[in-house]
């Protein structure tokens, strides 16, 4: 069969070839795009295409082999591209022992745009608060892009690395802005006036004589870095009222034992233990008597006296001490003073004056009689 191509073209040609039944071979394979540019994460088709040796063509994307020289930027299956990391590699269809290739350029996503948020509104002065940066990029993803943002603030806050903010010592407004790429975000804060960070009870710890009193402090570290007493603020009580009470800024043992005072304020609290201890020596008085137990007015060389110690103590009570002081003279060679069997006896031997003196040893607290012995 003759065949005329300039007067019907290469379809008819082949179309009258195929009628004639002489077989086409397959010429070439090709893949297109040439060049494909995808965003990473992104996907992007591809297609491969017979060519035959009457010029015909097939498509034969969903028949051939695919592959990548690098599956970590890309990969490729049923003529789509999958796009991994940034980079270049290239994309290959195999099909009836032909094979062709592609180029896939990988490109970085781009941020669309971005957004910070703050844990809280508002910050005490002298605290942090750590921002967050979140971009939404052009291949659909979210990230967080705080270490990566350029952080700016004005106001009352400075900057820290990593998103972090430091709030300046005095309250006022502050702008925080992060900045990525070509995308901007702020978020305002507010520092507030400093608050209780920490409370502690002070001076209520020291042993406390039954009867007496000592004071205390509450004191509160805020975030600023300063302490302040916060005493006459707070609201304090005793744990056990049986052993010990509130005397105004005062704690006052009533009975031996262990309590604990606690203090509460801003939301804060705090305890100290209280001891408790028995009632202790405040003073000790010294007197003289004879062995008949009357009055030493008049003291001669010779004469026997018995001097006696009495300790006031913190409750208010006394107790006869005076076989548990260490008593002493002034002059021996005048009067001395047993401490042993009979402790406090006082034998006179010349004229003179002399002074007894007697020492609780625990508390160190002493009291003296001056003597005057007559000729």
């Amino acid at each position: 069969m003759t065949t005329t191509m300039g007067r019907f073209g290469l379809a008819a040609a082949v179309a009258v070839l195929a009628a004639c039944g002489q077989p086409v071979r397959l010429q070439q394979l090709q893949v297109a795009p040439v060049v494909t540019e995808v965003t990473e994460n992104l996907q992007a088709d591809v297609i491969a295409t017979a060519v035959y040796d009457d010029g015909s063509t097939r498509d034969v994307t969903a028949e051939v082999a695919w592959s990548t020289v690098d599956a970590g930027v890309a990969s490729a299956a049923a003529g789509r591209v999958q796009a991994g990391a940034p980079g270049r590699t290239y994309v290959t269809a195999a099909y009836a022992g032909l094979q062709a290739s592609a180029r896939v350029d990988v490109v970085a996503a781009t941020i669309v745009s971005l957004e910070v948020t703050s844990g809280a509104a508002t910050v005490p002065a002298g605290l942090t608060a750590r921002l967050t940066a979140t971009g939404t990029f052009s291949d659909g993803s979210v990230r967080d892009v705080t270490t990566a943002a350029e952080w700016t603030a004005s106001g009352a806050v400075e900057v820290l690395p990593g998103g972090q903010v430091h709030a300046l010592n005095w309250p006022g407004l502050a702008m925080v802005r992060a900045t990525v790429g070509q995308a901007m975000a702020a978020v305002r804060l507010e520092v507030t006036a400093a608050a209780a960070l920490e409370l502690t009870v002070v001076g209520a710890s020291a042993p406390l004589p039954l009867g007496l009193a000592h004071d205390f402090h509450v004191l509160a570290r805020y975030t600023d870095g300063t302490t302040r007493d916060v005493t006459g603020a707070a609201a304090v009580s005793v744990a056990d009222g049986a052993v010990a009470t509130l005397d105004g800024l005062y704690v006052r043992g009533v009975a031996p034992g262990l309590t604990e005072l606690q203090a509460s304020f801003s939301g804060l609290s705090a305890a100290a233990p209280i001891t408790v201890a028995a009632a202790a020596v405040q003073a000790i008085s010294v007197t003289a008597s004879r062995p008949d137990g009357s009055a030493a007015v008049l003291v001669r060389a010779g004469d026997l006296l018995f001097f006696s110690a009495t300790a006031a103590l913190t409750d208010g009570t006394t107790r006869d001490v005076t076989s548990d002081v260490t008593w002493t003279t002034s002059d021996p060679g005048v009067a001395i003073v047993s401490n042993d069997i009979k402790k406090g006896a006082v034998l006179a031997f010349t004229p003179g004056t002399v002074t007894i003196a007697a020492l609780e040893p625990q508390s160190q607290i002493g009291g003296s009689l001056a003597l005057v012995v007559a000729p």
